[in-house]
């Protein structure tokens, strides 16, 4: 994102989406590299850490993708997780979690890469109701956000340390 402000082409809504919703997603992937395996799979913290973190890049997959195709499961997906429900029937490993995210970003590159400002505004039916895929880009950029900052704070109280902020032109 460094020479934005040199780039005299005005950015479509798209691009300015993107540049909000890629840090989001650095600072979900610098707050995993923070947690130590003890951490990840402590059961006193309810939801363990690597629920957390599974049912933040899954649901982040979900909502951004191409909706006229299935969904995909990974092969060690953790149906309990989804919700956060206690207690799962598995745990699911960082290097697990990290191999998942990058085809999850790269899955969500892939379909943004297909969307104009004008299908912005498109609406679709998804979990049996309308959506534009900008509210699905919001709601995402919030999700995952909501998440780092619990990330942080666990990682705060535990460890005394936290993953930085990331934002465009910043």
């Amino acid at each position: 994102m460094e020479g934005e402000i040199m780039n005299t082409k005005k950015p479509d809504m798209v691009h300015i989406l993107k540049r909000q919703l890629d840090p989001s997603l650095e600072m979900l992937k610098e707050v995993i590299e923070l947690y130590s395996n003890e951490l990840w799979y402590a059961e006193n913290d309810m939801p363990p850490i690597w629920e957390q973190v599974y049912h933040t890049l899954f649901w982040f997959n979900a909502w951004l993708r191409d909706w006229s195709k299935p969904i995909e499961y990974p092969k060690f997906h953790v149906e309990e997780a989804l919700e956060m429900k206690r207690p799962p029937t598995g745990n699911i490993s960082k290097e697990q979690i990290e191999e998942y995210m990058n085809k999850v970003v790269e899955d969500y590159k892939s379909f943004l890469s297909t969307v104009s400002p004008e299908s912005l505004l498109q609406e679709q039916v998804a979990f049996n109701k309308k959506w534009m895929i900008a509210d699905r880009v919001l709601n995402q950029i919030r999700h995952i956000q909501h998440h780092v900052g619990y990330l942080n704070s666990v990682l705060r109280m535990k460890k005394g340390i936290s993953a930085e902020w990331i934002g465009f032109n910043e």
